[in-house]
This record gives structure tokens, sequence and C-alpha cells, in this order.
């Protein structure tokens, strides 16, 4: 942030004197312990939404991985973990711009719920077939990761698109 802030003054016609001013007294300035402290409930609360929404989507997922098979049910899936996918990406956006201690934690530890959730989901959803004595049965393995990749790839555009930026402009 600091080499962005300090190119874009550098741009502006700023002396290395007053960039360096500026950013010293940006340091030096400290949050409120109240905004400090509301920080890490916004972040407690957001990352607790992208659980329970990671969770509540894959249960609404059961009905139709017990009718449904084959391309339609990828598509679902597909279209589910894509929105989710964009959700969790917005969010953490706006965790990484808290000035917190825990911000890898949301980048390795939803998408592993997700997954861990999925794959739970898919085998509660087996048993229903298996109960229903219906000729089908979905791999918990293969849905669960097919998920996942969708779910990422949001992320991964945008850190391919931020790579991209920081490239461009530190040139």
């Amino acid at each position: 942030m600091k080499k962005d802030l300090s190119q874009r003054l550098k741009e502006k016609g700023w002396s290395q004197e007053e960039i360096e001013r500026a950013l010293d007294t940006m340091e030096k300035t400290d949050k409120h312990p109240l905004i400090a402290r509301l920080d890490k409930i916004v972040y407690w609360v957001a990352l607790f939404i992208l659980i329970f929404g990671n969770f509540l989507i894959s249960v609404m997922l059961i009905p139709f991985l017990i009718v449904m098979s084959g391309k339609v049910l990828y598509l679902l899936i597909t279209v589910l973990a894509l929105t989710f996918g964009f959700l969790f990406n917005i969010l953490i956006e706006d965790i990484e711009k808290l000035d917190t201690e825990y911000k890898i934690m949301p980048e390795l530890f939803i998408p592993a719920l997700a997954i861990i959730t999925m794959y739970i989901i898919v085998s509660v959803s087996n048993h229903f077939i298996e109960i229903l004595n219906l000729n089908r049965y979905n791999n918990p393995i293969i849905i669960s990761s097919f998920y996942l990749v969708a779910f990422i790839f949001p992320y991964i555009i945008n850190l391919g698109k931020d790579i991209i930026y920081n490239s461009t402009n530190t040139n």
C-alpha cells in the first residue's frame, strides 16, 4: 500500500521529502480503540456470515443432489459456487482492508470448510438416494472438488488482476 501511495504521490508532483513526511504521519496515527474493536467485530461477523452462508447453500443443495445428475447438476453447483465465491471475494477484500492479524485465515479456512461441508452434504444426499432406492450415486470427492474450483475461481481471478495491476504500475 505504501508503495502504491508513494508512486501516486510522486506522479502528482510531490517531492520525496513530502512523500516521506506524509507516510510517516500516516504511520503515526493510531486508530481509536473503539474503531479497532469494531474492526475486529466486523471481521468476525463477516467470517460467520461466510461460514453460515456456505453451510446454508450446501444444505439447500441436498434436494437437487437427490433428483439431478450429470451436466445439469454440475451447472447448478457451478452457478452456486461462483455466486458464493464472488461474495466471498468481496468480503475478503473488505477484511483485508481491516488492520487485523488474521488476514490469511479466511483465505484458507473458508475454502477448506466449503469443501468439507460439500463432501458431507453429498454423502448425506447419497444416503437419501439409497433410502429412496434410486439407482444413482454422486461422488462426493468429484462434486466437492468441482464446487471448490468454482468457489475459489473469483478469488484467483482477483489475485491475477492485482498481480497484473501491480506489475504495470511499478514499471
